[in-house]
This record gives C-alpha cells, structure tokens and sequence, in this order.
C-alpha cells in the first residue's frame, strides 16, 4: 500500500455504482413496481451475483434510463467536495457497458455537480489502466487495488464476506473514505 507526500497532488479514483450512487437501492425500486413484490420481502443485496433476490438485476443495468434514478449515499456529495477542497485531484473510474448507461451516468454526475470537481473516466476493461493514489470501490473481488495506492473498499453488504486483501483498507461509509484519506495525506 502506498503512501504519499502531502505537497504532491493526489489522485483519487471513486467507483461509481456502490459508492458514490445507490443503484442496488434503484434495482430494489424497480423490481418492486415491475413485479409487484413488496419492498419488505426482498432481501438485501448479501452477495455479488444477487443470488438471494427473486428477479436478478442484472439485466436491469442496460436499462435505459436507469442511471438517471439513483439516489447519491449519504454524504457522498459533501465529502467529494470536501476532497476537491483539499486540493485532490477526483476521477470517477467506471464501468458502464452501454453508450446508454454511460450518458445517464453523465447526466447523474452533472446533475449532482460531481463533473464540476471531477474528471470521469467509463472504462470496459480494468481500472488499472488510471493509476491513482487513492482509489474507492465496492467491488468484493478487489481486482481494483493498485499496488501502489491507498486502497479502500468501500463497505457494503455484498462485500461484506470478504477479507481484504494485503493492501486494502476497508472504509466504513464516507466518514471512513475521508478519514482514510485524511489520515494518509499527512
């Protein structure tokens, strides 16, 4: 895991979905309305795969429009800005498997002011290809981390089964992700 110098620029990479944005909540939404199965009798995403849920969402993710419904998590937009005041440098580093998908997600991004403090990045492939110095995901399998950055995994309940591996932090929430960072900016 990497350290670096409070003077030099640091890049931070943020994942999207999971992190910064509640599509899971979304999914839960739609099924719901689609399906007609009530809100209370869906479990809640345990897994990656959503083995558990009675419809699979993933379908769901090519959607159009959906990218447009998420709700940000709590304190999500305020710590983004919070990091940009600081002096980081933001990308949101993420992957989106239609043109569909990644124009929504643009238009959430700019509809929450995130593309005025960050670049954004929609990859097809690994996240590797943007080195940073911090980077943020949810994703449990952690093929995100960069050998030489802070990483952290963003906790949620589908990641929540997993140990982190050598070089990973797991961040509890966004008050986790800014004391994380905090904490290796000095």
């Amino acid at each position: 895991m990497g350290c670096y110098a409070s003077e030099a620029l640091v890049i931070i990479n943020v994942d999207m979905d999971g992190v910064l944005a509640d599509l899971v909540g979304t999914c839960r939404q739609l099924i719901h309305e689609e399906y007609g199965i009530p809100l209370q009798q869906m479990p809640g995403p345990y897994d990656w795969e959503f083995t558990n849920w009675p419809v699979v969402p993933f379908p769901l993710f090519k959607r159009p429009g959906l990218w447009l419904k998420p709700e940000p998590y709590p304190g999500a937009l305020a710590t983004m800005h919070m990091l940009h005041d600081d002096g980081h440098e933001l990308r949101v580093v993420s992957h989106k498997p239609t043109p569909g998908s990644r124009s929504d997600a643009m238009h959430w991004l700019n509809q929450h002011g995130i593309s005025d403090i960050a670049d954004v990045i929609f990859v097809r492939g690994g996240k590797q290809a943007f080195p940073a110095d911090v980077v943020i995901d949810d994703k449990p399998t952690q093929e995100w981390a960069q050998e030489d950055a802070v990483n952290l995994l963003f906790d949620q309940p589908w990641n929540r089964t997993v140990e982190t591996l050598p070089g990973v932090i797991r961040a509890h929430g966004w008050s986790g992700v800014l004391l994380s960072v905090r904490i290796h900016d000095h």
